[in-house]
This record gives C-alpha cells, sequence and structure tokens, in this order.
C-alpha cells in the first residue's frame, strides 16, 4: 500500500495567501483515502484557510454608508431642498434639490436628512425640523438612512 499518513510533499508546501487548493483534493495524491484528506485538511485548514479568512477580512468592506454635510451660512435663505416627514423614529426623506443650493453637493432626492447641526433628525417631529430648518448657520447631514 502507497499510502502515507502524512504525504512528505505537504510540509515543504507553501501556504498560499489566496487559500488555494494546492494539496486539498484527494486526486492530488493518488488513490488514498487516508493520505488525500490528510493533505487536504492540512493544506486547506491551517494555510489556506488562514490566507483565505485573512483574505476575506483585508477585502471585506463593510457596506459604507454614504453621509455628506453641508454648511449653510449665516444670511443663506434657502435650504435648497424639500423634504418630507416619513413619521416618528424615521429621518425625513429628501424629495427634491436645487441643482444651484450647496445642499446639491451632498444630497438627491432619496437620500434622508440624517442630521440638522448634529442632532439625530429621527427623534424629532415634522415641526422641531421645520423650525431646526429655519435656524442660521445650519449644518446638514445627508446620507442613505
Amino acid at each position: 500500500g502507497g499510502c502515507f499518513a502524512r504525504p512528505p510533499m505537504a510540509a515543504a508546501m507553501p501556504s498560499l495567501p489566496w487559500g488555494g487548493d494546492v494539496g486539498a483534493g484527494k486526486g492530488f495524491f493518488g488513490g488514498c483515502d487516508k493520505g488525500g484528506g490528510k493533505g487536504g485538511k492540512g493544506g486547506k485548514g491551517k494555510g489556506g484557510g488562514g490566507g483565505f479568512r485573512r483574505q476575506m477580512w483585508q477585502g471585506m468592506t463593510l457596506p459604507q454608508k454614504v453621509k455628506q454635510d453641508v454648511k449653510l451660512p449665516e444670511g443663506e435663505l434657502s435650504i435648497g431642498f424639500e423634504w418630507k416627514f416619513i413619521g416618528e423614529g424615521q429621518c425625513p426623506s429628501v424629495v427634491s434639490v436645487d441643482p444651484s443650493s450647496a445642499v446639491a453637493q451632498a444630497a438627491i432626492p432619496g437620500y434622508s436628512l440624517l442630521r440638522v447641526n448634529g442632532l439625530d433628525t429621527s427623534m424629532f417631529s415634522e415641526k422641531q425640523i421645520s423650525d431646526m430648518l429655519r435656524q442660521r448657520p445650519l449644518t446638514l447631514r445627508f446620507g442613505d438612512q
């Protein structure tokens, strides 16, 4: 029986950073279930698995929340967008944006008005939000909720 419990090549095998299948399959060492299985475990489990996890972590970008801040200075009369109150506990939605306003660089219809002067808009009533939007200077944060 040409079965090795641990094939001699497995020790010299490089662990691939991308978690490649070198030594992972039965076919690589020939028809020995035991050897192939062990080689597969060693090759993939430690080196390959670790490399794969590392790459996953490195390449895994958490879904980026889009957030844009705009400052409306003293004397700026228009807020530059129309908004709709969705309901208690939710941020108001941007309905339309004046393309010539400062807000146009930060917001598009469908975005939410997340913060007004650093305060979370989901905590306020429609009247409170419209009162806050009359203040100047004003910092607005828009984004997807």
